[in-house]
């Protein structure tokens, strides 16, 4: 049943969530925002990640990257939700990992 502007949460398991995508590389972030009248008024967001991109292009193009990676943060900066002051900063950390 479709309720339209409801948010609706999709679990899958593992095996389903390896079998549609790739995996991607562990995280860590850091947030703080600020609330007026109940309502979020900003939300800073910094994101550390090591590149898929990064390692993709240098396998299969054999090449750098050229420019930021905007998967670091992709699902945080397109967010539907209406904040005035919104940010996210994406940081590369890289890992000794093959990804």
């Amino acid at each position: 049943m479709a309720v339209k502007g409801t948010p609706v949460k999709m679990t899958w398991t593992r095996e389903e969530d390896m079998a549609q995508d790739f995996p991607r590389p562990a995280q860590i972030a850091r947030g703080k925002g600020t609330v007026q009248s109940g309502q979020l008024e900003s939300v800073d967001l910094a994101i550390a990640s090591d590149s898929v991109s990064v390692s993709w292009f240098g396998r299969l193009m054999g090449m750098g990257m050229p420019g930021p990676d905007p998967l670091i943060v992709a699902g945080a900066w397109d967010q539907p939700f209406d904040i005035p002051n919104y940010r996210v900063s994406g940081y590369r950390a890289p890992v000794k990992k093959p990804i």
